[in-house]
This record gives structure tokens, sequence and C-alpha cells, in this order.
């Protein structure tokens, strides 16, 4: 069972665009040597829509290499069927037990039917499980039908809705929230844990709100969490857009941990964040 703090790492690039695979890999070592409980590349900070299979089959071999006890859960953000057949084929001769796969987004509106179809022909094809991953600013929303009729694992549930997360949740599957701010209160409705971006510069404080919350220490946990939302609230202009907000908090981390990570990989504009105090 999946439960805890896990972090959407970064991917590393050169000014170019080039995948920088040293550091790639030494922030995921930085990441994995806190209290988190496991990393989930190519999602929508780690940049996983720019990336191509093979960049992708390259930087989980090495995060499977050095993960220890931990989870390594590799998102599937595409169109293709083939693509994701592909890469799942290949991860299933891996140590990995999980994968996170996108809803397809490019031909709207989606038929219900056809994501069910879609998502139930990739759990028949796999013993990995899949987590279904909804997030309605990039992609189509994830039905609940899908939850519901198909095989999946559970949702990760990056809409920023509460209401949202308490509709997956009903259905009986698992869920894991892909929102720092609303941590507590998804553990409250009964979540598992969270996916959470921030985790990136701030893991140990996300994974100390966590275990605070769990051992009935609401305050303690919500405190933790305000500490990393004031500094990011103070780098991160208001009213930025997803990608914005990614290109701002990777910028930030060249201020905050070990290893510099490079650029966004175009077409998404790189950011400059402002000179912080903590």
């Amino acid at each position: 069972m999946l439960s805890g703090i896990y972090v959407p790492n970064f991917t590393a690039f050169s000014e170019n665009g080039d995948l920088d695979l040293t550091a790639t890999v030494a922030h995921a070592e930085w990441l994995l040597a806190s209290d988190i409980d496991g990393l989930i590349p190519f999602g929508t900070f780690g940049e996983g829509a720019s990336l191509s299979i093979e960049e992708m089959k390259l930087v989980t071999t090495e995060l499977l290499r050095i993960k220890g006890n931990k989870q390594v859960i590799p998102t599937l953000i595409s169109n293709s069927l083939g693509s994701i057949r592909e890469f799942l084929r290949w991860l299933s001769a891996t140590s990995a037990t999980h994968a996170m796969v996108l809803p397809p987004s490019y031909f709207q509106p989606a038929d219900t039917q056809g994501l069910v179809n879609f998502f139930d022909q990739i759990v028949k094809l796999t013993d990995i499980k899949i987590i279904a991953y909804n997030i309605p600013a990039c992609a189509v929303e994830l039905p609940i039908e899908v939850v519901e009729k198909t095989d999946v694992w559970g949702v990760k549930d990056s809409s920023g809705d509460i209401e949202s997360s308490k509709r997956y949740l009903a259905t009986g599957k698992n869920l894991l929230v892909g929102s720092d701010r609303l941590l507590l209160s998804a553990l409250a409705a009964g979540a598992n844990g969270g996916i959470l971006g921030l985790g990136n510069v701030f893991p140990n404080e996300f994974a100390a709100a966590y275990r605070l919350y769990k051992s009935g220490n609401q305050i303690d946990a919500q405190a933790q969490i305000d500490k990393v939302l004031k500094v990011i609230d103070s780098a991160v202009p208001a009213n930025s857009s997803f990608a914005e907000v990614i290109g701002y908090v990777k910028s930030l981390s060249k201020q905050l941990i070990p290893t510099d990570l490079g650029f966004m990989r175009i077409p998404v504009k790189s950011q400059t964040a402002p000179k912080i105090s903590i």
C-alpha cells in the first residue's frame, strides 16, 4: 500500500534543452536521502510531457538503481497508447511496481467510455499497478467512471479541489493528493498521502507534516506547510500559470538545494525567482 509523501522530482535540462542526467540523478539522490517515501519522475513538475520514451527509460534506470527501499513511480503523459504500451512493457521487466498515467487529452471533448476503455486496456496489459492522474489545468478531467469501472490502483488528484478528491475517494479506491495546500484536508478525507511538487525544495517539511498529522498533531503539521507556503508565496507571483509556477520553483531551487537543475525545456519558459530570505 502506497502512503506518505512522494515528490514529482524535477528533470534537469541544459540551456539548449539537453537532458542533464547527472544533475537529475544528483537531485534524486538528495531527495531520497530525506524523509520522503518515494519519487514520481516525469510528472508535471518533472516536465514529463517534454521527454522522449528513451529519455524516460534512461532516467528510470538510474532512479531504480539508487532508490534503496523507497518507491520510484514513473508518470506517462502521452496521447499515444502505443508509447504507453512500449514503456509499460519495458517497465514490467524492472523492479518498479506502480506507474501513473494521464488521460489522453489532444482529442476533445473526450469520450468517457473511450477513456474507460483506454485505462482498462492499460491495466490489463501489465502487472504494474496503474495510478490515474487527474490534473484538469493541463488535461481533460479524469471521469469518475474510469475509477469505478477499471482496476486502477487509485488516483492522483491535482485539481486543487477537495470536493474532487472526496468524489474519487467515495469510489473506494486509493488517492494521493497533488495539492501542497490541501494535504491535510485530503488526509482528513481519507487520502493515502500526497505527491507534492514543492517537495522538490522542501521534502522534509512535507514529510514532517504528514507524520505529525498521522500522530494527531494537526497544529504543528499545518505549521510545517505554512512555513513552506510563506516562502513560495514570496517568490512566485500571484496568478502565475501552472507552467510559470514550475519555472519559478525550479529557479528558486538554486537558492535552496544542492543541485543546479538548470532550465525548463522549451517551449516552456524558464523563470527567475527573486532572492529570498528564510
